[in-house]
């Protein structure tokens, strides 16, 4: 479903589904009901304004990065390990956050740089978290932090960033790659240089683009 111009989602999705990739599309809204053995969620670079207020509890992995939220739910899944969920328009955050116990064997991480949050939301989440009795998730507000936890995407995806409309066959190739070694090292090159003021020259797009058609 990444990349296809997508704007909705059909509101009944396979039962036992456990990745859902979406990003890069057109979507405004999600399911209200999503499958309930959901693990992995992306939807990143679309228009999203809100999120549904109940996700399935078993999603580990969110990416709702590049979108249009001005809120976050109170009620994150439980299972979460690792939100990202920068470059929006969140403006708060939810009361119930610091409060957030997630079941993974360290705490989730929210990663929410690139967001208008005012100082003072700033100042009192950082002065929670360095609370020596503070048991709840690490958000990351500045660069500085991000890079530390910076979310690794699957090869495949960071390469469709780049190219876009790519056959499943294409697809298929960059996923074999993803047993390599360097692998994630190269997802995380490319995602890094995708938010660099280079991209947001044609020609530069391009040649990145047919450099990548060639290595493949």
């Amino acid at each position: 479903m990444q990349s296809n111009s997508l704007t909705a989602l059909p509101e009944t999705l396979p039962p036992g589904l456990k990745t859902l990739e979406a990003g890069e599309n057109a979507l405004t809204s999600l399911p209200a009901s999503l499958p309930p053995e959901l693990q992995v969620l992306d939807v990143s670079k679309n228009q999203i304004t809100v999120l549904p207020e109940t996700l399935p509890p078993t999603i580990t992995t969110l990416d709702v990065s590049r979108n249009a939220l001005t809120n976050l739910p109170e009620n994150l899944p439980a299972a979460l390990q690792i939100m990202q969920a920068s470059r929006n328009n969140l403006v708060r955050l939810p009361e119930s956050l610091p409060h957030f116990r997630g079941e993974g064997p360290q705490p989730t991480r929210i990663i929410v740089e690139y967001n208008p949050f005012s100082e003072r939301t700033i100042q009192n989440m950082q002065r929670l978290m360095s609370s020596v009795d503070y048991q709840g998730p690490r958000v990351l507000f500045a660069m500085g932090d991000f890079s530390i936890v910076r979310v690794t995407r699957p090869l495949h995806q960071a390469v469709q960033g780049w190219l876009t409309n790519l056959e499943e066959e294409d697809v298929n190739q960059w996923r074999a790659f993803e047993t390599e070694v360097n692998a994630a090292a190269f997802s995380m090159f490319l995602d890094r240089l995708s938010d660099t003021q280079n991209t947001r020259h044609p020609d530069f797009k391009e040649q990145v683009s047919a450099w990548l058609k060639i290595a493949h």
